[in-house]
């Protein structure tokens, strides 16, 4: 149990460098995904959902939310 708290805390913390180092919607969707494969599905949908707004055909961002959804 410890550990995945670390792991989490850890994770959230590499994820919120991500976002704040990275605004291309490629690394964006990269952040996306770590996110993704971390079980932060909201945080995800956050970051898929950015992607989208700067380009609303992004198939890695759509292709993440379908993900989510489904």
């Amino acid at each position: 149990m410890y550990n995945k708290i670390i792991y989490l805390m850890l994770n959230t913390f590499c994820v919120v460098s991500l976002l704040s180092a990275k605004t291309s919607p490629k690394d964006l969707a990269s952040a996306g995904y770590a996110q993704l494969e971390s079980g932060d599905y909201t945080r995800a949908i956050k970051t898929f959902e950015k992607i989208l707004k700067k380009d609303a055909s992004n198939l890695e961002a759509l292709l993440g939310e379908a993900i989510i959804y489904t």
